[in-house]
């Protein structure tokens, strides 16, 4: 949305300000923000007078749809989809998998280029975030087996998350 900056438009226009304003609030505010940002000012009338407003003479206010976020600086705005698809919860999940199994390796003592085998159990979901990305793991982590042991009791995370790690020979 868009409003009049009665401070700015006062200074300049004085007594029209009242005039300029309703010609503002009757405006598309996408197209005059628009102009604005584009090509620094823009013309409105209300029939019988013009003027030429820039954008400190507006107090533009970008609410986002449902679902997304926005942010906006130096005449630039950016509009993020925050909706979480399956494929990026599961791309989340691969990610604090890798932490987790790096944080072991760290633990254990193992060296950077060390190569390892795991022996893994967590929820079913993150179970099948891991199948989906067994390769893309194992490269990460150094992992010559990436084995699920269903055996092995869940652990005490929010991924329910549990491994041994096992230097290679």
């Amino acid at each position: 949305s868009a409003k009049a900056n009665y401070r700015t438009l006062g200074t300049k226009y004085g007594a029209d300000v009242q005039k300029i304003a309703k010609v503002i609030a009757e405006s598309s505010a996408s197209h005059l923000v628009g102009l604005v940002r584009g090509d620094g000012q823009a013309v409105i009338s209300d029939g019988t007078n013009s003027w030429t407003i820039e954008h400190d003479d507006l107090v533009i206010t970008e609410t986002p749809k449902l679902g997304w976020t926005v942010a906006s600086h130096g005449g630039e705005s950016v509009a993020l989809d925050l909706d979480l698809t399956p494929q990026l919860i599961s791309a989340g999940q691969v990610r604090e998998v890798i932490r987790f199994l790096q944080e072991g390796r760290k633990n254990e003592g193992f060296n950077i280029s060390d190569r390892i085998r795991v022996r893994w159990n967590s929820n079913p979901d993150v179970a099948s975030s891991i199948y989906g990305a067994m390769t893309h793991i194992k490269s990460e982590v150094l992992a010559l087996e990436l084995t699920q042991d269903e055996k092995m009791q869940f652990g005490d995370n929010e991924f329910g998350l549990s491994a041994t790690l096992i230097k290679a020979d």
